[in-house]
């Protein structure tokens, strides 16, 4: 929900003819898993709804996690979507309600690359409204690690809501520390 400001104004510039998105590539952060691409609560199902369908993005270009890849392959998988990723110039990323970027919950280690991990109880509450309730909401996630994400050349981070003060100030402002 972050980026939807964001978008809303890309796409109208896009529309306006201000930008164009031929020469750009797109790599999804993180992804519920499990959960197919066409399934409304689906990240990349969101992006392109909210974003990649109204611009010239060409679709070769488009790098999302498939969060439907089976258990056994996901290892692998992850390694290979973090081999993938090129020179990131710019990051644009949501700030979690936890301090969380993507899925990486606290604890996280900083040289993280792309994997599986576990969602905390707070971040399924979260996002249970999406899911009709928390016993509907995934357990797991793939998400861009730390170290991929710090490896960007540029980072914007988008906060909203006052709730995230706090942690923002901690986050920001406060010690480095794992658990933010």
């Amino acid at each position: 929900r972050t980026p939807l400001g964001l978008y809303r104004e890309l796409v109208r510039r896009y529309q306006t003819g201000e930008v164009s998105f031929k020469n750009v590539a797109v790599y999804s952060l993180d992804e519920f898993y499990p959960i197919r691409r066409t399934e409304q609560q689906s990240r990349n199902f969101r992006i392109h709804d909210d974003f990649l369908r109204h611009v010239d993005i060409l679709p070769e270009n488009i790098h999302t996690i498939d969060g439907s890849i089976s258990e056994r392959e996901v290892s692998d998988y992850c390694a290979e979507y973090d081999k993938s990723i090129r020179k990131i110039d710019l990051m644009i990323i949501g700030f979690g309600e936890q301090g969380q970027v993507g899925f990486n919950e606290q604890g996280s280690y900083a040289k993280s690359h792309t994997r599986l991990v576990e969602l905390s109880h707070n971040s399924r509450k979260t996002q249970s409204s999406q899911f009709f309730g928390l016993e509907n909401t995934p357990k797991m996630a793939i998400t861009m690690g730390i170290g991929t994400i710090m490896a960007a050349r540029k980072l914007i981070m988008v906060v909203t809501g006052a709730d995230k003060k706090e942690i923002l100030k901690k986050t920001f402002w406060g010690p480095v520390d794992p658990q933010v």
